[in-house]
């Protein structure tokens, strides 16, 4: 795509004032007005990069989209408005509207292709997301890419042996980005081969190093190999890049519940998770009150147990339908 060319008066009939850009921009739009949706554009485009000033860039894309009839400066609202609504208001209805909208404009345009199948994908609308991506695997320049991103809308789908050999196929092609590493991982997790998701989780760790849900992964893995000692490695290092990890926590509570027997030191790693977490009712706290219950059941600590499932419950929304029918989990392992 062209892009939109600067007026060189911009710079010669406004040189005294340069510095304060935004004084530019007010009075040549006011005095060069048959220039106006270029002008404003000029600007959007550098408030674009201007994190603190983006909605700003966002209105005035708007009135380009609202007012103007030049397809060049059409496609640059719409991607701008696309990236800004994507990005950083995680609005991706509207930001598929943009995508679309350009696509109309440009319909050769590749990376804009691959940002539509990656927003259905967020919209989790399978079918338009690998519809859109195949487009996008058309192209050499965004094939890897699209490659990779197949990949990631199967594994969303939990078709795990697609998804693999999309992930295989980017191996092939010479990719070996921390979050290919990751979800190639992840889908053989999910599989139940855990000694495959622990070397893929382990070439992710070497890229990255930050991330808690990493070593927390493998921590499961080898808990699921009945291996008590790197398991609790895992999840102490997981534990270590993120003190309040709800999941890591209850990794540790498990594995003194289901090797040593200590209910006690279970209960503790639980309580602790409770007393630290930010989201007391988020989807991660579910496990942590659910094992609590029926840790405490079989403790024969009724109350407690009851308080717990609520919780349980409370995370989902449900709390009025355990109340109504008094609801609990049963003794059964711990989750």
């Amino acid at each position: 795509m062209d892009s939109y060319q600067t007026p060189s008066y911009l710079h010669y009939e406004y040189s005294h004032i340069w510095e304060d850009r935004e004084k530019v921009f007010e009075l040549a739009i006011k005095e060069h007005s048959a220039d106006r949706h270029l002008l404003l554009m000029l600007q959007a485009g550098e408030l674009f990069t201007n994190l603190p000033k983006r909605d700003t860039c966002c209105e005035i894309c708007e009135i380009v989209i609202n007012e103007s009839k030049e397809d060049n400066l059409l496609a640059w609202a719409y991607r701008f408005a696309a990236w800004i609504s994507q990005e950083d208001k995680k609005d991706h209805e509207k930001a598929l509207n943009y995508f679309l909208k350009l696509a109309e404009i440009e319909s050769d345009d590749f990376d804009n292709i691959l940002s539509i199948g990656k927003t259905y994908l967020a919209l989790k609308k399978w079918d338009e997301a690998i519809e859109w991506t195949l487009k996008a695997q058309q192209d050499e320049e965004t094939f890897n890419e699209a490659t990779e991103l197949l990949g990631d809308i199967y594994l969303e789908k939990k078709d795990y042996d697609t998804a693999l050999e999309y992930y295989h196929q980017c191996h092939e092609l010479g990719e070996y980005s921390q979050d290919l590493f990751y979800n190639t991982g992840l889908a053989y997790y999910y599989k139940k081969d855990f000694e495959t998701a622990r070397i893929k989780l382990l070439e992710s760790m070497k890229l990255n190093d930050k991330d808690a849900n990493i070593p927390y992964l493998i921590g499961v893995c080898w808990m699921s190999e009945d291996d008590f000692y790197r398991a609790m490695d895992y999840f102490t290092r997981a534990l270590a890049l993120q003190p309040n990890m709800p999941e890591a926590l209850n990794g540790i509570a498990k594995l003194y519940y289901d090797f040593e027997g200590d209910y006690q030191v279970a209960i503790g790693y639980l309580e602790k998770a409770i007393e630290e977490t930010t989201e007391p009712l988020g989807e991660s706290m579910q496990l942590i009150y659910q094992n609590l219950g029926k840790l405490n059941l079989q403790m024969l600590n009724k109350e407690k147990a009851d308080y717990y499932f609520r919780k349980f419950y409370e995370c989902q929304g449900l709390e009025m339908l355990y109340d109504y029918g008094k609801g609990r989990m049963g003794y059964g392992e711990l989750e």
